[in-house]
């Protein structure tokens, strides 16, 4: 699959990430000292152990769905939700079923 972003042209970013069996695949949009965007295509049943970003982090569900538990607490997003998370915020993740996020996070 052809990942170049081209500038000034509007894009399918869900489309340019593939799902692929047990894993998560990535595409980075942007990575700069200021933070980074990057869309994750999760396999159904994908596990992310907890973990915290030193970064202002927004996650967005773009399709499928996903649970997300922050600070022991589980959450269902489905697609056109999200949810944002401050700094250093223990968070895990669950994709009961293939799903693809929009991961935002600026460094403070």
């Amino acid at each position: 699959m052809d990942n170049t972003l081209e500038n000034n042209t509007p894009l399918d970013l869900a489309r340019r990430v593939d799902f692929s069996k047990d894993q998560i695949n990535s595409l980075q949009v942007v990575n700069s000292a200021n933070g980074s965007i990057t869309v994750l295509a999760l396999d159904k049943e994908v596990v992310i152990a907890e973990h915290k970003a030193h970064a202002d982090v927004l996650v967005q569900v773009l399709e499928g769905a996903v649970v997300f538990k922050v600070e022991g607490t589980d959450h269902r997003l489905e697609a056109g939700q999200f949810i944002r998370m401050a700094p250093d915020t223990v968070h895990a993740v669950y994709a009961p079923e293939c799903t693809k996020l929009l991961l935002t996070k600026i460094n403070a």
